[in-house]
């Protein structure tokens, strides 16, 4: 019942909110946007630039209200609500510890982001802050508020922190290639407690790929090497949901329809000529060199969900490929 609660909200809101953005011009009110930058992201998403996630949060820094969605109806409705805020006026006051944040993810692996202080738009200019009190954002306030407390209630994957050095596995993204380099945007894969996972009862809530879903049943299967436990969602989805064990570890990944839900983590840029101890993989387990590698080396065809990469010392060791999957969208 709560989360049918959840949805209704996020559908009156953005019914509400639609509807008073087809009776107003856009531009009647441009301060908010303007002052925020959302006036350049709205021309990057009528670019064809889409955003993948969203992140918010109570007090940017140290605050554990918060969620990540990449629902596309919670972040349209995040999107609107934003988008129908208004300025009022400076004002000359501060609070402290209280600090929101709504960041938004593109698909240009780039970001942008709207800083409050308490209630308040919270800007660096001028220096050393400035306040602005607000009008229309009961609708963005009331919306934040429901959908923090729906993820808090949610067993979610573990946080990706990165650990100070690019050493590891990862999965990769190749974001730009060129006779001397290749930037790389890298990804871990989400992984979660097991212990939380094995407790699952209907009813519950958890969060893959950035989206929540209800327990209905959770059924374990034990004729592979590792216990796997497959979600029965109670909404409406085409596919499967298995959470797998991982050896020597108390934590499972999750896998849908194949291919594992990775969160990015930052991004790198290799320096070429690769090592002359590179080793490029195929889905056969066939090795081969730096060439191999690098004949096709474009996002169209080095994804998270089907290449990996190692990295020692700071150097690319070895990327492993397969072409399928491509991951959630195909």
């Amino acid at each position: 019942m709560r989360m049918k609660r959840i949805i209704i909200l996020i559908m009156i809101v953005t019914v509400v909110l639609c509807s008073g953005a087809a009776a107003e011009n856009a531009g009647d009110n441009p301060d908010f946007r303007t002052l925020t930058g959302l006036d350049e992201l709205s021309r990057k998403l009528d670019s064809g630039i889409t955003i993948r996630r969203v992140y918010y949060t109570d007090g940017f820094g140290f605050s554990t209200s918060e969620f990540t969605t990449t629902d596309e109806t919670e972040i349209r409705s995040l999107w609107t609500a934003l988008n129908q805020i208004t300025v009022k006026g400076q004002v000359n006051e501060s609070i402290t510890d209280w600090y929101p944040q709504i960041v938004f993810y593109l698909s240009d692996e780039t970001t942008a982001h709207v800083t409050f202080e308490s209630h308040w738009l919270s800007l660096p200019v001028p220096w050393p802050q400035a306040n602005y009190e607000l009008e229309n954002d009961d609708a963005f306030w009331n919306l934040t508020a429901a959908l923090v407390n729906r993820y808090e209630s949610s067993v979610h994957p573990k946080e990706n922190a990165w650990t100070g050095s690019w050493d590891g596995r990862y999965g990769i993204g190749v974001q730009e290639a060129s006779e001397d380099h290749i930037d790389v945007a890298l990804y871990r894969e989400d992984c979660y407690d097991r212990n939380e996972i094995e407790n699952l009862m209907p009813g519950d809530t958890v969060t893959v790929n950035g989206k929540i879903y209800t327990v209905s049943e959770m059924q374990m299967h034990e004729s592979f090497e590792l216990p796997r436990f497959e979600l029965i969602p109670e909404e409406a989805f085409d596919g499967y949901i298995v959470f797998e064990a991982l050896p020597e570890s108390q934590e499972c990944r999750a896998v849908v329809n194949d291919w594992i839900p990775c969160t990015y983590v930052g991004k790198t840029t290799v320096p070429l000529p690769l090592p002359e101890h590179f080793v490029f993989e195929d889905y056969a387990g066939n090795e081969n060199g730096a060439e191999a590698f690098l004949e096709d080396a474009d996002a169209g065809r080095y994804t998270p969900y089907n290449t990996k990469a190692w990295f020692e010392n700071g150097l690319l060791v070895k990327v492993s490929h397969s072409d399928y999957p491509a991951g959630p969208d195909e």
